[in-house]
């Protein structure tokens, strides 16, 4: 490989950042499976089993105001969801058929699709107040952003913050299903508005992605400006 070629394929696959408490367990899961799955199976089959878990988990949601046995649905969307999600690109890197651009603009853009499924469909849920569902929405996506950024700017991808990842923000919902299916939700009144518990548990979430921006963009800001401080424009006339 020559050296134009190795900066090329440097700029078309960033450094990956990806130090969370449950990495070590998903990626010798993730490995055990695709060095056992058939040939035939490849990475976009994975990523359709990924958003038909998507779509589980938002049936999951709405069907539960007809019955908490439902979340079990979204649960098991959450699964298959990790799954799909999880393999695809994984395969696709331990078999060496990457497609970079055609992975990255997919991936990325039907995550987006899924968060939309996943936050539109709690908050249709008679557990989370809708407002509250989609600004934490918005708090993830502006995340995303973050990241989508500073992948073009430093070159590397990072997955993770405070050791928690996709897998464990997954996790993180299966708990609140599991505490929405057995427990009752009581409300608190804050600012004369009603707030059952699981509103408060996204709001901590919301709070925590908003902090966890503009820290990250604050500390960026600082960063680059030093990499890169400002030139003094000398006129031509002078």
């Amino acid at each position: 490989m020559t050296k134009q070629e190795e900066s090329l394929k440097k700029k078309a696959n960033p450094e990956r950042i990806n130090n969370t408490l449950l990495g070590g367990i998903e990626t010798r899961i993730v490995h055990w499976f695709v060095g056992i799955a058939p040939d035939w199976v490849n990475p976009d089959m994975m990523t359709l089993i990924g958003m038909i878990g998507s779509i589980s988990i938002l049936a999951g949601y709405i069907l539960s105001t007809r019955s908490p046995w439902f979340l079990w649905l979204a649960s098991f969307g959450f699964f298959l969801n990790w799954f799909g999600d999880s393999t695809d690109g994984n395969m696709a890197r331990l078999r060496h058929i990457e497609r970079p651009r055609y992975g990255y603009f997919v991936d990325h853009l039907l995550d987006t699709i899924t968060m939309l499924m996943i936050f539109l469909g709690i908050g249709f849920t008679p557990y989370v107040r809708i407002d509250v569902a989609l600004l934490t929405l918005t708090a993830y996506l502006m995340m995303n952003i973050y990241v989508y950024v500073n992948t073009q700017v430093h070159k590397k991808f990072q997955l993770s913050f405070a050791m928690l990842g996709p897998t464990e923000g997954r996790l993180m919902f299966v708990i609140a299903n599991i505490f929405m299916f057995f427990f009752e939700f009581p409300t608190v009144t804050l600012f004369a508005i009603e707030f059952s518990y699981f509103d408060l548990y996204f709001i901590a979430w919301m709070v925590f992605l908003f902090w966890l921006f503009f820290s990250n963009v604050v500390r960026g800001i600082i960063k680059l400006y030093k990499e890169d401080p400002p030139k003094k424009y000398v006129s031509k006339n002078k």
